[in-house]
């Protein structure tokens, strides 16, 4: 039987955490694993403009999405944005994002964020592209945004960690929710209570590599291969096979970033 297809839904492969020569070999395992797609999510020039030079193996699709992440924002400066937006008009990006709300790491420019989270959002619905969202400790702030946005594009939240009450709001957006490695963790009970709430038509599955290995690999450098496990996990939970996660997962991508 030969190996299904994966999607890894969000990866950074042009992090400097790899080196170019290490970003091929990355690409070339993932591809040896299964993982045939992967949106590549760049948060500034130099990962933008590395993501179109990548060294792809045959018969694998990476895709480029872009945003300044909302840790990075500073002084109510973008200097990312308007690249970002002459590319999506441009039809050379497959999604808008990351984009999003961290309260968490950095309250201290929640303005700041939110208008960053909006011009992002606006330019995702103005090009109909799929938005890419981060949001930790800023839900309740969230929710009302998206309300306010005329013709809100489709979405996924990624690295989902919150609610099963939380989940239900972007559910009832017609969003999409992602899960990482988290899912993973041995004190993950709650967020895999979650995963079984979410029905497989609305999950994708994703590394964030190269944060957030999957156990075993904790401690270590991410890469898209490791997915497996974090397909296994969610199969589990959800008393499916992996082969059922694969498939549906992979649908679930091509259906949001398209093809």
């Amino acid at each position: 039987m030969s190996t299904p297809h994966l999607f890894d839904s969000h990866a950074h492969i042009t992090f400097p955490q790899y080196t170019p020569q290490e970003r091929a070999e990355v690409l070339m395992r993932a591809a040896a694993s299964g993982v045939t797609h992967i949106m590549n999510v760049a948060t500034d020039e130099p990962s933008l403009t590395q993501s179109f030079e990548l060294m792809v193996p045959p018969d694998m699709r990476v895709y480029t999405a872009a945003a300044t992440h909302p840790h990075d924002l500073k002084d109510g400066e973008d200097p990312l944005f308007q690249i970002v937006s002459t590319l999506a008009k441009a039809k050379k990006l497959a999604a808008i994002g990351e984009t999003g709300l961290d309260f968490f790491h950095a309250p201290q420019t929640r303005i700041e964020q939110e208008y960053a989270f909006m011009r992002y959002a606006e330019l995702a619905a103005e090009t109909n592209l799929p938005l890419i969202v981060h949001c930790r400790n800023g839900f309740q702030a969230l929710i009302p945004l998206l309300h306010t946005i005329v013709k809100l594009p489709c979405g996924v939240l990624h690295c989902f960690t919150g609610t099963k009450e939380e989940a239900k709001a972007i559910l009832d957006l017609g969003w999409y929710i992602s899960f990482s490695g988290i899912i993973t963790y041995k004190k993950a009970d709650d967020l895999r209570q979650v995963a079984t709430f979410v029905p497989l038509e609305r999950v994708l599955i994703e590394t964030d590599a190269p944060y957030l290995p999957p156990e075993p690999h904790r401690g270590k450098r991410n890469e898209p291969t490791l997915m497996t496990h974090t397909a296994r996990m969610l199969g589990e939970v959800k008393k499916i096979s992996f082969e059922e996660v694969a498939q549906a997962t992979f649908d679930n991508g091509k259906a949001l970033f398209g093809e």
